[in-house]
């Protein structure tokens, strides 16, 4: 059986080679042949072995493209075939020498500068990518004085006569492009909150892009895959790189890059108990901890601003862990590099809590003995939002006071009016309750700013005005504290895994948390 497209835009029919006749008309040019194996038919074989008109086009169609080739195209897989054949042999990468005017290509090709302004910083790959190869290259240098950053995609068409745009984001023709977070084609986004965001890619970050058997286009951060960020990716496609804004030099890779997970990562701290956890024989949702040379947060910007709040206020530095490897920045970019999912279990029995999502942790020292270390595994893991005035103090005492850690998140005490008249408890202090400290499992309701009180500040290297807040997360012995429903008022559910009837945790029992990590956020 055979199927051909002819020269007056109909498609014909063969049966043992021969001609049925026009069986459709007006069939446009870029088209593909399709087969589907259906009922009694199992399997098929291709049999062509040369095109039967137009031999000299040797370019397959694009699904995508907006232009129509010079001849007319048979719809004969043999160039796919020869294509898949080509491609499925991994070829040396370098820069094409056709790139944007403000490029400067050195080191054999492999290395690209912008070299002046902030766009007119396009390049192309010279290779094709073949399927199931890995194009990977290295950010060599940012520069701060610029905002925004790279972007990257491949293009579908030959880039030898390209007219290179001011940037990527004009390229509209068999175009996908990864920006920011977003997936666009053609210039029109397609897809939001993919992967971490481009543009807080610190020096040393190393991308890369890989088209597999499907035709689907993934993205890779320091070796780790990010997903699916675009299908039906026409072959051959060139990889692109468009040196925008504080990006100013990019190395092609040609080295291996050691596998996720290889060995390198042994050390671990308590950042890594959030990982995977055997708690009565349930083990929670493994996700990979970066080794510490590939961890992001060691140059992210938001927690080095983070970092630099801390120091304003001037908290002794014996209070904090000495291993900075085990701070960790849960911004959106370093969590998604990291690969966290939002909740996790902790404890006998295991509670659910939220990772705090938008908060930087600074882990607190901790004391190695018998109940500590029983207290990381079998306790609880919470919450609670407080004041900056109130931190020192806590930290004095390693632990959340009920009545002196923080006004926010204390009972207030009962008071006689100068009309009213209330009667003692039993076996209580006349006119005052004892007070409570408020937890939560979800930062989503001990960061609300009745519990965690905003405080502006300068940041000293900027100049520049932002809001904080802090809080702590901690560790909570299980059945020191009550559940309870959230006392704010709310009506809308505050965290989409706990019930707002079950959101906050009451304790009264002092030494019955443990400090855990100082959690700052800023606007």
């Amino acid at each position: 059986v055979g199927v051909k497209r002819c020269n007056d835009d109909t498609m014909h029919i063969f049966v043992d080679g021969e001609d049925m006749g026009p069986a459709a008309t007006a069939v446009p040019k870029n088209v593909y042949a399709v087969l589907d194996l259906y009922g009694r038919i199992t399997a098929v074989s291709i049999v062509s072995s040369s095109l039967m008109e137009d031999s000299e086009s040797v370019k397959a169609p694009s699904l995508t493209s907006d232009s129509c080739s010079e001849g007319e195209e048979d719809s004969s897989p043999v160039r796919e075939a020869e294509s898949e054949s080509c491609s499925s042999v991994p070829t040396i990468m370098t820069f094409l020498e056709n790139h944007g005017k403000n490029i400067q290509l050195s080191n054999q090709s492999l290395t690209a500068a912008r070299v002046s302004s902030y766009n007119q910083g396009l390049l192309v790959t010279a290779q094709p990518l073949a399927r199931q190869q890995l194009f990977q290259f290295q950010i060599d240098r940012l520069n701060p004085s610029w905002t925004s950053s790279l972007s990257l995609g491949v293009i579908g068409h030959s880039p030898d006569r390209l007219n290179f745009p001011s940037t990527a984001c004009c390229l509209k023709r068999s175009a996908w492009l990864l920006q920011r977070d977003s997936v666009f084609h053609n210039s029109l986004k397609i897809c939001e909150n993919f992967g971490p965001n481009l543009d807080t890619c610190p020096e040393g970050t190393v991308l890369g892009l890989l088209v597999d058997t499907n035709s689907c286009l993934h993205l890779y951060v320091n070796s780790m895959d990010q997903g699916v960020a675009a299908q039906d990716i026409p072959s051959p496609c060139y990889p692109f790189i468009d040196l925008y804004g504080q990006c100013e030099q990019v190395t092609i890779v040609t080295s291996t890059v050691a596998a996720v997970g290889a060995e390198g990562g042994e050390t671990r701290c308590q950042a890594d108990m959030e990982k995977a956890d055997m708690v009565d024989g349930i083990k929670e949702s493994v996700c990979w901890t970066p080794p510490p040379e590939a961890n992001p947060n060691k140059t992210c910007e938001y927690q080095a601003l983070c970092s630099r709040f801390k120091d304003l206020l001037t908290l002794p530095d014996g209070y904090f862990n000495e291993d900075a490897k085990c701070n960790l920045c849960y911004c959106e970019s370093c969590h998604k590099l990291r690969g966290d999912e939002a909740y996790y279990k902790r404890g006998e029995p295991p509670r659910d809590y939220a990772l705090p999502f938008g908060w930087c942790r600074f882990a607190l020292r901790i004391k190695s003995h018998c109940e500590v270390s029983n207290a990381m595994k079998k306790w609880h893991i919470a919450y609670h939002g407080t004041s900056v005035g109130a931190l020192r103090r806590t930290l004095d005492h390693g632990q959340l006071l009920p009545g002196c850690s923080s006004i926010f998140s204390v009972s207030p005490v009962k008071a006689e009016g100068p009309n009213s008249y209330s009667e003692p408890e039993e076996n209580s202090t006349p006119g005052r309750e004892v007070p409570r400290v408020r937890l939560s499992p979800t930062m989503r309701y001990s960061g609300l700013e009745i519990f965690a009180p905003k405080v502006q500040f300068r940041d000293p290297r900027s100049h520049r005005c932002h809001q904080a807040q802090v809080g702590f997360q901690v560790c909570v012995r299980p059945g020191s504290y009550k559940v309870g429903p959230q006392t704010l008022g709310h009506s809308e559910p505050l965290d989409p895994r706990f019930s707002n009837t079950e959101i906050e945790w009451i304790t009264k029992e002092q030494g019955g948390t443990l400090l855990y990590g100082l959690l700052i956020r800023i606007e």
